[in-house]
């Protein structure tokens, strides 16, 4: 049985984060990397709350 992680939304909020500032980009890294290298051991889930938080979020393109 795979340990269940559960995914709030400051996961998604560095994965796609587009400042570039040495710590945000040292996040993003990090949490892409883990992503991409370690998700598929672990059973993932989240709440309604945390994709209402994302749905409803104030995104900015610029940097």
């Amino acid at each position: 049985m795979k340990k269940r992680i559960y995914i709030e939304t400051s996961i998604p909020s560095f994965y796609y984060e587009n400042r570039i500032d040495a710590a945000a980009v040292a996040r993003r890294e990090w949490t892409r990397q883990w992503w991409d290298n370690h998700r598929d051991a672990y059973e993932l889930v989240s709440s309604q709350a945390v994709v209402d938080e994302l749905n409803n979020g104030n995104y900015s393109d610029s940097k």
